[in-house]
């Protein structure tokens, strides 16, 4: 330890804080001393020395897969939560929207009224309507396929990504025109659900693409109005309901509201892994016997999330034109210059326990009067 020497006034503060650090450094000294004695485990974890066998074969502990070794100190303590998360009924079958009055009042509150988005609406920001959007994929026949293929029994259809709004008003368009044979008479309007965030997609929100499109107001897209005076324009306010959501919340209000669609269009997330995301989080709202489509099959992201999805659930992809075949012998590395709407068939024998409504569980006071009235 070297001291410093200063001025006759400052050499008590020098003095002072080199005894104070010689203290320090013995204290440390025989803090190890003490431990290295008594082998104290480092962390609240027993030495590799002391590492139990099982079965003439040394565990590795080194995680909490060994309880009676792992012992972190201090414990660790988990607290308690407040929150209840929300769980569906499930003793009641999932179905559809009877009509547009009960979809609204399940998604809007109770008190909502059929257009209820679209009810006083004043264009705040003075957007237009614009139906120029090019790439909607899918269309007319496309729609017929898919009708034909769950047997033309179309009463809910859900849209997940809308945009600017073509393809809501296409698949509206169409709901009005196939509604004398798509729907059976008194049971009201065959629903459309658009879930989107209007936010735009990853170039988007990076401001690479579609600025014009987008036309951010204080940081926020202005888009969704676009798609609102799309609707209002098109006449479909009484069969078309907005759902501003991400689509795995969306997801999970569908399931939580136990309701069920013929047709989901996927036309959202196409970056690696999101549509394998939204695959498994809508497939559970697709009745049995539905069917669930989606564009950009062309697009590699989106060809290896529908690849994978298909065989985790042992399905098979198809496509309405057969393109598919050929983008699936098609390398990663190569791309194609061509659109593919391809589709997801569900059996009708699916998820038997999911569309099954369980038997309620007999009270005491049931038995007891059934088993009167038979001794009677």
């Amino acid at each position: 330890m070297q001291f410093v020497h200063t001025s006759a006034d400052r050499t008590g503060q020098a003095v002072r804080v080199d005894k104070f650090m010689l203290a320090c450094l013995v204290v440390s000294v025989i803090l190890n001393i003490l431990l290295l004695k008594h082998k104290a485990p480092l962390g609240g974890l027993r030495e590799l020395s002391e590492i139990s066998t099982l079965n003439g074969k040394e565990r590795d502990c080194a995680s909490v897969a060994c309880p009676d070794i792992f012992r972190p100190d201090p414990p660790i303590t988990c607290g308690h939560s407040v929150y209840q998360p929300f769980q569906a009924d499930t003793r009641f079958r999932r179905r559809h929207p009877h009509d547009m009055q009960e979809l609204t009042s399940m998604l809007y509150g109770g008190d909502a009224r059929v257009g209820e988005p679209y009810i006083g609406y004043d264009n705040p920001f003075g957007r237009t309507v614009d139906m120029n959007y090019a790439w909607t994929q899918v269309n007319e026949r496309i729609l017929d396929q898919a009708s034909s293929m769950i047997g033309g029994r179309l009463r809910f259809f859900v849209e997940v990504g809308s945009f600017m709004g073509k393809s809501s008003v296409l698949i509206a368009d169409w709901l009005r025109r196939q509604e004398t044979h798509v729907v059976p008479s008194g049971r009201g309007h065959a629903s459309l659900l658009c879930i989107d965030t209007w936010t735009g997609d990853l170039g988007m929100t990076l401001g690479h693409i579609y600025k014009d499109k987008l036309a951010k107001r204080n940081g926020m897209p202005t888009l969704y109005h676009t798609w609102l005076l799309n609707i209002i324009a098109s006449n479909n306010t009484q069969r078309v309901l907005p759902l501003m959501a991400p689509s795995l919340l969306a997801a999970k209000a569908l399931s939580f509201s136990r309701l069920a669609a013929d047709i989901v269009y996927l036309d959202s997330a196409h970056e690696m892994q999101e549509t394998f995301l939204e695959l498994a989080a809508f497939w559970p709202v697709v009745r049995p016997g539905g069917i669930l489509i989606g564009d950009d099959f062309n697009w590699k992201a989106v060809s290896h999330d529908v690849q994978l999805f298909a065989r985790v659930h042992n399905l098979t992809v198809g496509s309405f034109n057969g393109c598919h075949a050929k983008l699936l012998n098609t390398p990663l590395t190569k791309s194609l210059r061509t659109t593919c709407v391809w589709y997801l068939h569900k059996p009708l024998n699916a998820e038997a326990h999911e569309w099954r409504r369980p038997p309620r569980p007999r009270t005491g006071r049931q038995s007891s009067s059934r088993g009167r009235r038979r001794r009677h």
